[in-house]
């Protein structure tokens, strides 16, 4: 505990010890944090209901999509939820809530697993326009559930690069924080950014060069499928991006002193916005979504993609 807290009882950060805040600012930002996740996490588990349905859990990329919107999920649980109530309630190590030592440790796991997740996806969609052959020996069935191993690998390559690292929720800066440098966050976050960047890139390189020799028959399906993955990457760059940069500001300017609301927003932004654009742009949610209220009749129509042992939904409710 000496190591986290001062003697008044202020939280000791990268060797620093932190500025205490007002109440006022606590109140504000958990609110703020609140009300996103009350928001966001029913429209992901919304999400998720639809991706687990059959036919469409029958398909590789639902199966994904299923895997990475839990962990939306849970990040904003983990970003959103508790950190809006730490704040409201001024919870850290130092007053008695030393519990949240253990729930930083957990927020990284959950963190690792969405990032080795979304990468995972993102070659599920470039072997898709690549070749539709290795798309059928990587993914096919229950072959997708595979990757589930990738993912724990990737975690637990992540832990065990740095073992005793913590992360420690500041409810005055509304951020968690990497109590020293830590040199696996950084290369996470910048190997997912470059990773989804190269990724999507060649996909949409696949989509152009399909677009130009197909009709425009297929040109509709394709630009949707471009357009969702493309609003995802980019969250995804946004969030890990902003959250590098906030412990590199100067603590004394307005942007330093807010840059931690700013970063966790960036974050959150991340996980709350995926489960929206595709609430707004999946037809298989939205058709759903619209059902409810009794505005549009869904229909499961089941073509032949890649074979003819292989029952796969039409291009447009791929994504």
């Amino acid at each position: 505990m000496e190591d986290l807290c001062s003697q008044d009882k202020r939280l000791i950060i990268g060797g620093a010890v932190q500025p205490d805040g007002t109440e006022t600012k606590r109140i504000i930002i958990g609110s703020i944090y609140l009300i996103i996740a009350v928001i966001s996490i029913p429209i992901c588990l919304f999400d998720i209901s639809v991706f687990c349905r059959k036919p469409y859990v029958n398909q590789s990329c639902y199966k994904l999509l299923t895997i990475t919107t839990i962990l939306d999920v849970l990040n904003l649980i983990n970003n959103a939820l508790i950190p809006g109530i730490l704040s409201a309630l001024n919870v850290t190590p130092c007053n008695g809530g030393y519990w949240t030592v253990y729930f930083g440790f957990y927020h990284i796991l959950i963190w690792t697993a969405y990032c080795s997740a979304s990468e995972v996806l993102a070659i599920n969609r470039v072997m898709i326009f690549v070749s539709k052959r290795w798309s059928t020996l990587l993914y096919e069935g229950r072959r997708t559930w595979l990757w589930l191993l990738v993912v724990l690998a990737y975690v637990a390559g992540c832990v065990a690069w740095v073992p005793g690292a913590k992360y420690i929720y500041d409810p005055n800066a509304g951020v968690i924080y990497d109590w020293h440098f830590n040199q696996m966050h950084v290369f996470n976050n910048f190997f997912k950014m470059g990773f989804l960047t190269t990724a999507y890139m060649i996909m949409l390189g696949c989509i152009i060069y399909q677009i130009r020799n197909s009709g425009t028959m297929r040109e509709r399906s394709q630009i949707k499928i471009s357009l969702i993955t493309l609003s995802t990457a980019a969250l995804a760059n946004i969030g890990a991006l902003g959250y590098m940069v906030v412990e590199f500001l100067p603590k004394d300017s307005f942007v330093g002193q807010n840059a931690g609301v700013i970063a966790e927003l960036c974050w959150i932004a991340l996980h709350a916005g995926t489960g929206i654009i595709y609430l707004c742009f999946n037809q298989a949610v939205k058709d759903r979504f619209l059902g409810i209220f009794g505005k549009n009749k869904i229909q499961f129509t089941v073509v032949t993609m890649i074979s003819p042992q292989s029952r796969r939904l039409p291009t447009e409710h791929l994504y």
